[in-house]
């Protein structure tokens, strides 16, 4: 059952079917092929399309395209930065030829070829540099060698329990300085200060 809300709402809708304005939301006449005009939604006028191929363009002239890449940089400009005035008249699809967009070498100004030749250049003189140093062993050494801890390096002593978890205590280890330089003997002061401060506080240190 309609109610008198529906009723009222159906009735303020008419003018926009009339329109061609649907859901308030603004449409292109049927017809046979594409429409020369559209209206407005609020204002209900009629915008004559410069290119019905594109409505969304309304009415906007089609300026001609000018790249900003190909302005006198030396000129004044209310945005030096973009080379624009004021009021300049604005292509549609301005975004793809203001001083932010792909350069001109890449939209054929100066050709594809010349862009991937010099291409070609930077990185083939990259990598020939980097394989004339790999190849002739330019970089130089280290000016230390690495240093290494004895005792499989010091797995107990950082905290492991057993030999399980060992490896993820130990630090780096060089078996061949241990066997070819050995492990220095414990310090006889370290161990005669230790066997001191474990006298003296027996009754609080268990040996």
């Amino acid at each position: 059952m309609l109610s008198r809300v529906g009723l009222r709402g159906m009735k303020q809708m008419l003018p926009y079917k009339r329109a061609g304005v649907i859901g308030g939301v603004m449409t292109r006449q049927l017809g046979s092929g594409p429409s020369s005009t559209i209206t407005e939604q609020h204002t209900l006028r009629t915008i004559k399309l410069l290119d019905p191929e594109h409505p969304e363009y309304g009415d906007y002239p089609d300026y001609p395209v000018q790249y900003s890449e190909l302005k006198d940089p030396y000129a004044k400009y209310d945005d030096q930065q973009m080379r624009r005035n004021f009021n300049d008249p604005l292509n549609m699809d301005h975004d793809l030829y203001d001083m932010w967009s792909p350069d001109l070498l890449l939209q054929g100004h100066l050709g594809v070829s010349t862009f991937w030749k010099y291409s070609f250049y930077l990185f083939g003189s990259f990598f020939a540099f980097a394989g004339g140093i790999y190849y002739f062993d330019l970089s130089p050494a280290k000016p230390a060698a690495p240093r290494s801890y004895p005792y499989d390096g010091m797995a107990k002593q950082l905290g492991a329990t057993d030999d399980e978890n060992a490896h993820l205590f130990r630090t780096n280890v060089d078996k061949s300085a241990e066997e070819q330089c050995g492990v220095l003997p414990p310090d006889a002061d370290i161990q005669a200060n230790k066997a001191a401060y474990l006298e003296a506080n027996k009754d609080f240190v268990k040996a």
